[in-house]
C-alpha cells in the first residue's frame, strides 16, 4: 500500500508546482533524466520521515 502511494504523491507533487508555471511561464519539454532526478530526490526525502515513523523507537 505504502509503495503504491508513493507515486500518486509524486504526480501530486509536480502538479503544485506545475500549476503556477502554467500562468507565468513557458513550460519546456523533459526527458527522462528530469524524471529520474526528481523521482530519487523523493524518495531521498521520504525515506527521512520513512525512518522517523518505522524506524525510531517513540516513547508512550
Amino acid at each position: 500500500m505504502r509503495l503504491a502511494a508513493l507515486p500518486v504523491w509524486y504526480l501530486r507533487v509536480g502538479g503544485f508546482g506545475l500549476h503556477p508555471e502554467q500562468r507565468t511561464a513557458q513550460i519546456s519539454t523533459q526527458g527522462w533524466e528530469f524524471y529520474a532526478i526528481t523521482g530519487t530526490l523523493f524518495l531521498a526525502i521520504a525515506f527521512t520521515g520513512f525512518t522517523h515513523r518505522y524506524l525510531f523507537k517513540h516513547r508512550a
